[in-house]
């Protein structure tokens, strides 16, 4: 207060006064605006207070997803649609392996290539890490939560799942297979 009082004299409190009352001239009064009365009858709805909920509930509820759509397009080109699929056709992969998250962290990071397959490509061990099943570097997910990466996702389709692996509650299981 001390500053504002110091750099403020009474011209420039005179300014700001013209400036309010030229804003206030549509007809409304500068003193019911500042005082909070209105013109209209019309009562301003109360809003009700927001609810606590405590870290352990939203720890403990169950988020339920929506299931992911049975078929997602691949592209939106034809050249683009074929290049996959001639990719999909050179892609060997090994059994099937599920790998179950309990822990919080994953301890693993993955990548989607430009070819559109989500790889593994750093696994990290300890006890941080509480995992049942095997993980290697260079396995490539098949499915994640629930949805089907078994077919070349686009980029805005694995942010949506890496988005929903993170918020999915654990365990959480991903099928993978060696490539």
């Amino acid at each position: 207060e001390a500053f504002f009082e110091e750099t403020m004299n009474d011209d420039d409190v005179n300014d700001i006064d013209e400036d309010a009352k030229s804003h206030f001239s549509n007809g409304s009064n500068l003193q019911s605006h500042i005082s909070g009365e209105t013109n209209s009858s019309k009562p301003i709805p109360k809003l009700k207070p927001p609810r606590f909920v405590s870290r352990s509930q939203v720890l403990q509820s169950r988020v339920n997803p929506p299931p992911p759509p049975k078929a997602w397009s691949l592209s939106k080109t034809a050249s683009d649609s074929s290049i996959m699929k001639k990719h999909v056709e050179v892609l060997r992969l090994g059994g099937e392996r599920y790998v179950t998250f309990v822990s919080e962290q994953m301890g693993i990071k993955l990548n989607r290539a430009s070819d559109g397959v989500i790889r593994v490509v750093s696994v990290l061990e300890g006890k941080d890490f509480i995992r049942s099943g095997t993980l290697r570097v260079g396995d490539v997910v098949r499915e994640a939560v629930g949805v089907d990466l078994r077919r070349p996702i686009t980029n805005l389709m694995w942010g949506d799942t890496v988005a929903l692996m993170k918020m999915a509650p654990r365990p959480i299981t991903l099928v993978v297979a060696k490539e």
